[in-house]
Parts: structure tokens; sequence; C-alpha cells
């Protein structure tokens, strides 16, 4: 029994360090203005986020969706940013897909 509490303590412990190193590198490489050098977007309009979830066994992939809005503050298109922080060698792939408001899509880049 003590081997199954070593094993889930372990586990936990990953998670924790998975957590700290994706958070810390996030924050060296500065993942918002990554975003905002990749979307396209017309004078005047921003960025507003909507949502955020993880997902994966481990939550090893963020997943943020941003509205696109005008100057008058009308939703004109949306964006999905996906960051993957991959369990083995902590690996790192990012990727955004921006939509118009028909469903468009006007951006779709991963790196």
């Amino acid at each position: 029994m003590s081997t199954l509490l070593n094993k889930a303590l372990l586990s936990d412990k990953f998670y924790a360090a998975l957590q700290i190193c994706r958070r810390a590198r996030r924050y060296i490489t500065n993942g918002d203005r990554a975003l905002k050098d990749r979307v396209k977007l017309n004078p005047g309009e921003t960025l507003k986020q909507e949502s955020h979830r993880s997902k994966g066994t481990m939550a090893e992939t963020d997943i943020w969706t941003y509205a696109v809005l005008d100057l008058s503050g009308n939703k004109v298109g949306s964006v999905v940013h996906a960051d993957h922080t991959s369990i083995k060698g902590f690996n790192r792939t990012q990727s955004v897909e921006q939509r118009d408001a028909n469903g468009k899509i006007v951006v779709d880049v991963t790196w």
C-alpha cells in the first residue's frame, strides 16, 4: 500500500513542477506579447479575454478564448490561443486561430 501512496505523491509533485515550469516559461517569454504580434487587428480593435481552460491528463494545454472588439465594443471576431507544454522534455508549442465575425479563418499559426 505504501508503494501506491508514493506513486500518487510523485505524480502530484510532478504535476506541481510541471505547473511551475509552464508558468515560469510563460512569464519569461511574455506569451501575451507573442500573441498580439501574431493576431491581425484593424486600427481601434482590441482583444478581450472571454475564457480560459486547461486540457490534458496533467493540464498540459492551456486554451484562452478572446473576443475581438471594435471601437464601439461590438464583437467582430474571435481568437483561440493554445499553449501546450509536453510532459516529456517540457517542449512548448503555441498556436493561434483568429476568425472574423462570419467564421472565416484570418490567422492560423503555430510556433
